[in-house]
């Protein structure tokens, strides 16, 4: 069953407070409140920004928000394993093996890509678009092959 942003909130804020419950019913209140105030921040970029909302030594969690007709890097990873997935808006997916056999693909909402290690990828927003990213830790793997904003080639965090 696919959730709308307002519906998955409320199921958020139904769940952190039921394991808050069950946090001080069992002695656990303070590590659920050390959870609960997780360090949630946005990281400007010259596409639009990213939001990190969980970052661990096993995987991240991000938000990107990429403006109309921007478009992150032509990259790859070494080590980060990363799955995409469009909550809203219109992108187009660049992915391939190598840089001669890029395929570009429509991206629909509620839709998601898995990028391995090693898979050359762009996204370019067509219309705003709000994508969820997970992925292993490694956020500052990036080795970029073009970028529109003359970024270096490796970053602290990506794209």
């Amino acid at each position: 069953m696919l959730f709308r942003s307002s519906e998955i909130s409320v199921e958020i804020e139904k769940n952190f407070h039921w394991q808050l419950q069950r946090a001080a019913d069992s002695n656990e209140e303070r590590h659920m409140l050390r959870t609960a105030n997780l360090n949630i921040y946005i990281v400007n970029k010259p596409w639009g920004y990213e939001m990190i909302w969980a970052k661990t030594p096993r995987y991240v969690g991000k938000v990107l928000v990429i403006s109309a007709g921007e478009s992150l890097s032509l990259q790859y990873h070494e080590k980060k394993d990363e799955t995409l997935f469009l909550e809203s808006g219109e992108i187009e997916l660049e992915a391939g093996t190598s840089f001669n056999d890029l395929k570009k693909l429509k991206l629909e909402p509620q839709k998601a890509f898995h990028v391995p290690p090693g898979m050359i990828h762009r996204v370019r927003a067509i219309t705003e678009a709000r994508v969820f990213e997970v992925s292993t830790p490694e956020l500052d793997d990036v080795v970029r092959l073009q970028d529109l904003y003359g970024r270096e080639n490796k970053e602290s965090v990506a794209a």
